[in-house]
């Protein structure tokens, strides 16, 4: 997120980045929070791509919804960040435990920090 904020909107950045780390750390979902100012037709002619690639019944359907995310998404504001816990669901804990007893190895994937993952460990 951070390389889509504008040269003059980093302002925060870099204590942003210290309170995500801070947050990923406590085994938080962590969540930026960014703007920029859009003009009436900009936005419209977004809303129009975007739609036509939602509507999309090809293969590429989720890559076209990307791409047009990609190009609206960019020049922003960082306005800091904020977190969320995300536990896991009920029993989880108790299945992987009986799991790991009886000798089976898990492998535990995330998309998120690695602080993130070790605290889940």
């Amino acid at each position: 997120m951070f390389k889509r904020l504008a040269e003059d909107g980093r302002e925060f950045e870099q204590k942003t980045k210290e309170h995500i780390n801070e947050y990923a750390e406590a085994g938080l979902r962590t969540v930026l929070l960014a703007y920029r100012e859009v003009e009436e037709d900009e936005y419209q002619d977004f809303n129009e791509a975007f739609l036509e690639a939602k509507r999309s019944v090809n293969a590429d359907r989720d890559e076209m919804i990307d791409r047009v995310a990609d190009h609206f998404e960019r020049n922003l504001v960082i306005l800091g960040a904020t977190a969320v816990e995300d536990k896991l669901q009920n029993g989880v804990p108790e299945c992987i435990d009986k799991l790991a007893r009886q000798g089976i190895k898990l492998r535990v994937l995330t998309s998120d920090k690695m602080e993130t993952t070790i605290n889940i460990g």
